[in-house]
């Protein structure tokens, strides 16, 4: 039947579920590999083809979430990984939990208590792995620093006072932000002369 021959002997599985390198199989899917292996024919020997069907099962793969700190309005990227290390290739669908609600993208309020953040793979999908959601993480939004500057304004003594203005800066940043606050700014002037613009009740 060929295989006492000296033939070379090559193996083929669907390139969907593995890759041989040699005769050493490389596994890219869970299921079950149908693989052909082939002695090619010598002097004395026809060939000979003979295959074995190889039923993969899933490994578990648990998948848990970092704890992260932010300030309000950052953009939140949340980092997920396994127990041993960052994500394999192929895994696909993982959801990212706040406080049991599926985040979309949406602002968060600075809260002195930590919001719950955890994982849902409910609707994941991976080839190789069973996936499991592990322990959950926490995300702490602390408050944004501004700085209100207020715009100087000059009036004639007796008309009517002009809107006080202002612009929010960023503190860490510097850089001016559009945002709308609650409140007014207030200052004491009445006769003539120089008088200060105080913060009012704004609201921050």
């Amino acid at each position: 039947n060929g295989g006492s021959g000296t033939g070379a002997v090559s193996f083929e599985v669907d390139e969907e579920y593995g890759a041989f390198e040699g005769a050493i199989l490389t596994i890219k899917k869970a299921g079950t590999i149908t693989i052909t292996a082939t002695k090619a024919s010598d002097d004395n020997y026809n060939s000979a083809v003979a295959t074995l069907e190889l039923v993969v099962s899933k490994s578990e793969l648990t998948i848990v979430i970092k704890d992260m700190v932010a300030t309000y309005l950052d953009e939140l990227t949340f980092v997920y990984e396994t127990e041993g290390g960052d994500i394999p290739s192929g895994v696909e669908g993982v959801k990212v939990l706040i406080d049991g609600v599926e985040y979309n993208g949406e602002t968060l309020e600075a809260s002195a208590t930590p919001y719950q953040i955890s994982i849902d793979v409910t609707n994941a999908i991976s080839d190789g792995y069973e996936l499991i959601a592990g322990t959950c993480g926490t995300l702490t939004i602390n408050k944004l620093g501004i700085t209100i500057t207020a715009d100087t304004q000059t009036s004639e003594y007796g008309e009517e006072l002009k809107e006080l203005s202002y612009v929010v800066t960023n503190t860490a940043t510097t850089e001016i932000m559009s945002v709308s606050l609650d409140g007014s700014l207030s200052t004491d002037a009445g006769n003539a002369g120089e008088f200060d613009i105080t913060e009012g009740d704004i609201v921050t």
